[in-house]
C-alpha cells in the first residue's frame, strides 16, 4: 500500500504534555485575494518551516489541512511555550497573511483520539473538566 500511495507515514501517538509541550488548533478563514501560484508554492513547499528553524522558534506543525466549510485551513501546532505560538503566527502572516482574513486558535486540552488510536488516559479528561 505504500507503493500505491495509500500509506504515507507510520506515526506514533504521543502525549506531548508529558514532554511539557502545548498543542493548538489554529483555524484560518480565506480573504478575497485570489489563489495564485505563490500561495500554492507556499502551501506545498513552505518556506515558513525553514524560517521557524532558523529563528529558533520552538513550533512544530503536526497537521495541516485545506478545508471546505466555515474555515478554509486548519493547523495543529505544538510549541514549547505560548510565546512560540505568537511568534509562529507572526511569521505565518508574512507568508500567508494576505490570503486569509481571520485567524483563531484554541489550545488542545485533551486528545480523545490520535491516528485512530483512543487515548487510554481517561483520568486526564476528568481532571481537566472538574
Amino acid at each position: 500500500m505504500e507503493e500505491r500511495g495509500v500509506i504515507f507515514s507510520h506515526p506514533a501517538s504521543l502525549n506531548l504534555k508529558n514532554f511539557g509541550k502545548r498543542s493548538f488548533l489554529i483555524l484560518f478563514e480565506r480573504s478575497t485575494k485570489v489563489v495564485d501560484d505563490e500561495l500554492i508554492k507556499q502551501m506545498t513547499q513552505p518556506e515558513l518551516l525553514d524560517e521557524l528553524e532558523k529563528e529558533d522558534i520552538a513550533a512544530w506543525v503536526e497537521d495541516s489541512y485545506y478545508l471546505s466549510g466555515g474555515y478554509d485551513w486548519a493547523i495543529i501546532i505544538t510549541v514549547d511555550e505560548h510565546k512560540d505560538l505568537i511568534r509562529f503566527i507572526e511569521h505565518w502572516r508574512k507568508y500567508y497573511g494576505e490570503y486569509f482574513s481571520r485567524v483563531i486558535h484554541s489550545e488542545i486540552m485533551w486528545v480523545a483520539t490520535r491516528n485512530s488510536i483512543r487515548n487510554p488516559n481517561t483520568t486526564e479528561i476528568s481532571e481537566i473538566l472538574r
